[in-house]
């Protein structure tokens, strides 16, 4: 499917259609103008002309989509924006179009491997901005970066765009992986590695440490008629790995940069992905991670205290980060955890979770403190574990390090 983007002389994106039963030429939000200023003779011979346009959607907002990061250009609300920025498939199909020109609410926007052109002229007026073009979301930069980035540049530009996709609709969840195939088979590139399930195999194991971001949650988007969003849940279908960020239907952060710098406490052992057809690429039926580790066994229990709490959509508390007690021979200390599904959320029922650090933090001006994932022993298989989120540990806090044992596990 994506190929048919690629080679299409033309693709025509109707932004404005919320469904294939409404036109796109009708009457516009507001018309593009172009207003000439007053000059300034000590600062400039010329005037400086800006662009406005008489609608009811702010118009930096709205170009923003395409030139700005994924945190700002999606801030969709019903009454807003067009749809087609809320589609999850349509992330793909509009990088992969050699040139596409988009029928907004408001104006006609062309996009192609090099430029960005629209009615009002303010992408021509920002072209000299570098930064506004390079961003993750801008199709110029995407193609640059496809060319010319090394394979750290391309794993980061990566990880935004899944930033983004996660926080668009899909009708069917079984699609997690499909819709974003396209854009994985074009940043294939053997720095990378091998992909699997939306992670890159030289990505491992910091590739492992992303969380559920509870922040994008309440981006205010909306849903297309059609589409289901579950905020933080985990589907029933085995869309992915408990390990891989598309088993998760919401919002995803990716891990941050600064853990490369942090000295490994796992080791890869084994990994690997059952691809349900011949395009590794695709959907999947399931898949293992097989690690070696340093790990605890506690209790962990939810602290009614120090926790951060925000609402979804519903009106429904969720959380952001929250603090958990840890109990383990006895000794109790507070962790800060990120649960990947809300149903782990306050109240979470006390149980017994395996603490399986990934990086550990060495700098001098801090306490060795280690982010690790937290798993717990599968439903299909007692042997199997799954993962259920990640956490940070104060490794002295507790005596935690003390009853670290070094394990062989099998995630799924």
């Amino acid at each position: 499917m994506s190929q048919i983007y690629e080679i299409a002389d033309l693709v025509i994106s109707a932004d404005l259609d919320p469904n294939n039963k409404v036109g796109f030429l009708g009457r516009r939000r507001g018309v593009p103008h172009i207003i000439e200023l007053l000059k300034f003779p000590k600062v400039q011979s010329t005037p400086t002309r800006i662009c406005c346009t008489l609608s009811e959607s702010p118009l930096d907002e709205q170009h923003a989509y395409f030139v700005g990061s994924q945190r700002t250009g999606l801030t969709i609300s019903s009454n807003g924006y067009d749809p087609v920025f809320d589609r999850a498939w349509c992330l793909q199909e509009r990088f992969l179009a050699t040139r596409l020109l988009h029928f907004m609410s408001t104006e006609m926007i062309w996009e192609c491997k090099t430029k960005i052109r629209c009615e009002c002229e303010y992408f021509e007026l920002v072209e000299g901005l570098v930064e506004a073009f390079n961003t993750a979301m801008a199709k110029p930069g995407f193609h640059q970066c496809l060319l010319q980035s090394s394979a750290r540049a391309k794993v980061s530009r990566w990880w935004r765009m899944v930033e983004e996709y996660s926080l668009r609709g899909l009708t069917k969840e079984t699609d997690r992986l499909p819709a974003i195939s396209g854009l994985a088979r074009r940043m294939e590139d053997p720095g990378l590695g091998k992909y699997l399930s939306g992670i890159w195999r030289e990505n491992l194991p910091w590739g492992l440490l992303w969380q559920c971001d509870r922040i994008g949650m309440n981006s205010g988007m909306s849903t297309p008629p059609g589409t289901t969003k579950k905020r933080g849940s985990r589907s029933k279908i085995s869309v992915a790995p408990t390990w891989s960020w598309a088993s998760i239907t919401g919002p995803i952060r990716r891990p941050s940069r600064l853990l490369e710098k942090h000295i490994l406490a796992a080791e890869i052992l084994d990994i690997r992905c059952n691809p349900a057809g011949p395009d590794p690429y695709e959907k999947v039926t399931g898949g293992l991670l097989q690690i070696k580790a340093p790990s605890v066994t506690a209790r962990i229990s939810f602290c009614h205290g120090g926790w951060h709490e925000v609402s979804d959509n519903d009106g429904k508390a969720v959380q952001e980060q929250g603090w958990y007690e840890l109990s383990s021979n006895g000794e109790r200390v507070s962790v800060s955890c990120h649960p990947d599904v809300s149903s782990i959320a306050p109240p979470l029922p006390t149980q017994d979770v395996l603490r399986v650090p990934i990086a550990r933090d060495q700098r001098k001006e801090a306490e060795e403190w280690a982010r690790a994932l937290m798993v717990v022993p599968s439903q299909t298989s007692p042997a199997l574990f799954e993962r259920i989120g990640i956490t940070e540990l104060e490794l002295e806090s507790g005596g935690l390090r003390s009853r670290m044992e070094m394990k062989t596990l099998t995630i799924v």
